[in-house]
């Protein structure tokens, strides 16, 4: 017999936040802003039913910036790269990452057909706090 548990996309939505938490306490893995970025983008698209994600970490002292993405083309990754705040696309959230008072990056993330449930307002405070911890 099988038992296996199937979480709904809701309850996935959620996990994802405990995952998040728990990437920050594995600090020992996580060497340097690629590592993380990597990680977190991973975390996000295995449990958030989003068609595409795009993570863009900034340096803090330099210009210099780290991304990590899935779902889309080169082409589309470097726009939305070099958008500079601008031409975020119509079925896109957007979420303005600080720390300390400053800028330090921005995670994008395409709507999902559930948008409404799985991103609601609630959730993606929650989101963006747990990323400015790390």
């Amino acid at each position: 017999m099988d038992t296996t548990t199937v979480a709904s996309p809701l309850a996935r939505t959620w996990e994802l936040l405990a995952d998040l938490a728990s990437c920050g306490q594995a600090n020992m893995t996580i060497y340097d802003a690629e590592t993380l970025a990597r990680r977190i983008i991973d975390l996000i698209h295995d449990r958030l039913a989003c068609p595409w994600g795009l993570l863009l970490l900034q340096n803090g002292v330099t210009s210099a910036h780290t991304s990590a993405a899935w779902g889309l083309d080169a082409e589309l990754e470097q726009r939305l790269i070099a958008r500079n705040g601008h031409g975020l696309p119509s079925e896109a959230v957007e979420l303005t990452l600080h720390y300390d008072g400053s800028p330090a990056g921005v995670l994008l993330l395409g709507k999902p057909a559930e948008a409404a449930m799985l991103l609601a307002p609630g959730f993606l405070q929650a989101l963006r706090t747990q990323l400015e911890l790390l």
